[in-house]
């Protein structure tokens, strides 16, 4: 699953939250968040912390967008290490 697939799933789940009140889909992105989280660990331990500044060069900027947005809601500063 791409990462920009990804984020629209989590982007969805943090909208049903937002605007449903689903606390099922904040539970849902707060774990894929802390699933990347440690994928992101994984890469900094097992190669660098260069080739995560590579891959960023990649990224959209989507995910910052979605983590900015999930810890404005937890405030868990665990979902920004992503």
């Amino acid at each position: 699953m791409g990462v920009i697939f990804c984020l629209q799933i989590m982007q969805g789940l943090l909208d049903q939250y937002t605007v449903a009140g689903n606390s099922k889909a904040l539970d849902t992105v707060v774990k894929m968040a802390n699933y990347f989280s440690d994928r992101v660990m994984n890469v900094i331990q097992k190669y660098s912390i260069e080739r995560h500044w590579e891959s960023l060069n990649e990224e959209t900027g989507g995910m910052n967008d979605v983590l900015y947005q999930l810890y404005t809601i937890t405030v868990n500063c665990h979902v920004l290490q992503v």
